[in-house]
């Protein structure tokens, strides 16, 4: 079986009936770029046949940090990428260009990895102060500035504690604009 061959067995008939016993799915996500962007069209048209099958709702890709291949996969799309996954810490500049393009473009920007990428965010005094305030954690002011400004964290915890404490951010009022402006500029943004 050749690579084309072998791509489209694994996304058409090994992902729905085999492994997830599913219909459809709402999000599938590319995890990383591949060796080229000829290769990468390839799996993405797969994933568009998927799209116009109504087997899928919407696509995205995850682990891309150059924006020059975000905007090459955008442009040559017929399905437009709805959702980037990228682990957002300082090494990338936050992703701050990529984040601004999604912002144009009505693509959700996904964070991963959050906390463990960004420890002296979640150690520096103006969060604590906020956390404490707020009778919460580090961990839950930084979700809560992450959804006040457009995105989305993803968090991974098995700790049952951990994923209440991540859900009752979404019940907590958003953070006042100075708060935001002060912790934007922790973010480069």
């Amino acid at each position: 079986m050749n690579f084309k061959q072998n791509i489209i067995f694994q996304v058409k008939i090994y992902l729905f009936k085999q492994n997830l016993h599913i219909d459809y799915i709402d999000s599938l996500v590319l995890h990383s770029p591949l060796q080229s962007h000829a290769i990468n069209m390839q799996v993405y048209r797969e994933f568009e046949k998927l799209v116009h099958d109504g087997r899928v709702k919407q696509l995205g890709i995850s682990n891309l940090y150059d924006l020059n291949g975000l905007k090459r996969l955008y442009k040559d799309a017929r399905h437009k990428p709805s959702v980037i996954q990228n682990r957002f810490y300082a090494e990338t500049n936050f992703d701050n260009d990529i984040r601004q393009f999604c912002r144009e473009n009505n693509i959700f920007y996904q964070s991963f990895w959050i906390l463990t990428a960004n420890p002296d965010i979640l150690n520096h005094s103006l969060i604590k102060k906020l956390a404490q305030e707020r009778h919460g954690t580090s961990e839950q002011v930084f979700f809560r500035f992450l959804l006040d400004t457009g995105l989305t964290p993803l968090t991974g915890t098995t700790n049952e504690q951990h994923m209440k404490e991540d859900l009752e951010v979404l019940q907590w009022p958003s953070l006042n604009n100075e708060a935001i402006e002060k912790l934007k500029k922790l973010v480069h943004d």
